[in-house]
């Protein structure tokens, strides 16, 4: 049986991975998802056919800037870290889903098995991170935003349909592992830097969500009036004042208005500004607002549509193609009537009558 770096040089003849060549010494200890994995999956001509199309395609479609990176830098961290691989197969294949929805049957298994080998290697990466293994951590953890709010799309929803219909919006099950990227930044940040994804790092863009909102544009205004308003579900009076719900999402919302101030900012790189806004509001929230949403909390859920208003804001990925929009409308059935009107403005936006 051909071993898993044979079978991705033989994905791809126009590009030769250059296996081995790590930027940092390799863990003389290496992980189990980077030797018993990489021997016991028998890649399939479905998956030579995914990744073909990742080179091609999907990798200059997971958000702006740096598509160079998707497609010749990250594929050979993979090939040393077969979680990524499998990750990054796992995102091609509901990419082709979303192109070809006929072939359902052809891309949806191959999605669900790819996602699920590489989620149990980077749990066991996470445990371990070190100089040899935190690119590829880091890498898959910008994976996870993407088939966040890809995998709802396909059809029949498999991957994330729940026992309960009423059950959570399902994609934000897997935003906590995004907490990954955080804790791999904060002990690796000058490995990272010193990398070969230290442009994902040494940008401005990512700095500027850390700091305080000092100037809106008008358009940025309205949406700040806006977002303000949920102060009011935990004012003086109200059952929530002064609990400890109500401090979560204060920490929310206080995250969220810079996302949408810094996120929607005027400027050439608008939609890379507005990409690490979506994406790292998650990253930076406290872990408590997950375990408040998997509850059901109504404040949890208000917060979450003004947070799908920034995902309809990017449009032209398929990723997030129609999500925000149905996303919402979930929302509001989830909802009891009493609360509807603190979502009017996220319906509005994505133009939910």
């Amino acid at each position: 049986m051909l071993t898993l770096q044979a079978k991705v040089i033989a994905l791809s003849p126009t590009q030769t991975p250059v296996f081995g060549n790590k930027s940092t010494t390799p863990d003389p200890t290496p992980s189990l998802c980077s030797s018993q994995a990489s021997s016991s999956y028998n890649f399939t001509a479905i998956d030579f056919e995914i990744y073909h199309h990742y080179i091609g395609h999907t990798s200059s479609t997971l958000g702006p800037g740096y598509p160079q990176i998707w497609r010749d830098i990250i594929p050979p961290i993979a090939f040393d870290h077969p979680f990524l691989l499998h990750g990054i197969l796992a995102i091609t294949a509901l990419h082709l889903i979303y192109l070809h929805p006929e072939k359902e049957h052809d891309y949806l298994i191959p999605a669900i098995s790819h996602q699920d080998i590489a989620l149990q290697g980077y749990r066991i990466a996470l445990a371990d991170v070190s100089p040899y293994n935190c690119h590829a951590i880091f890498a898959f953890s910008t994976l996870l935003i993407q088939h966040a709010f890809s995998a709802p799309r396909a059809p029949g929803n498999l991957i994330f349909t729940g026992s309960h219909e009423n059950e959570v919006v399902p994609c934000m099950k897997w935003l906590p592992l995004l907490n990954g990227s955080r804790s791999v930044v904060e002990c690796s940040t000058e490995c990272l830097r010193s990398g070969p994804l230290a442009p994902f790092l040494l940008a401005d863009k990512w700095k500027m969500f850390y700091q305080p909102i000092t100037h809106l544009d008008p358009r940025a205004q309205e949406e700040d009036r806006q977002l303000s308003k949920l102060a009011q579900m935990w004012q003086a009076g109200t059952p929530l004042y002064g609990t400890a719900e109500a401090d979560v999402y204060v920490q929310c919302l206080d995250q969220l208005r810079l996302s949408f101030a810094h996120g929607t900012r005027d400027g050439g790189n608008t939609a890379e500004f507005l990409m690490v806004g979506f994406s790292s509001w998650c990253i930076r929230i406290p872990d408590e607002y997950f375990k408040l949403l998997d509850q059901q909390k109504e404040g949890a859920l208000v917060i979450l549509a003004h947070y799908f208003v920034l995902a309809d804001k990017l449009k032209g990925y398929w990723w997030v193609d129609g999500m925000a929009k149905d996303l919402i409308g979930k929302i509001h059935a989830m909802l009891n009537e009493e609360w509807w009107h603190w979502i009017e403005w996220p319906m509005k936006m994505v133009k939910i009558n």
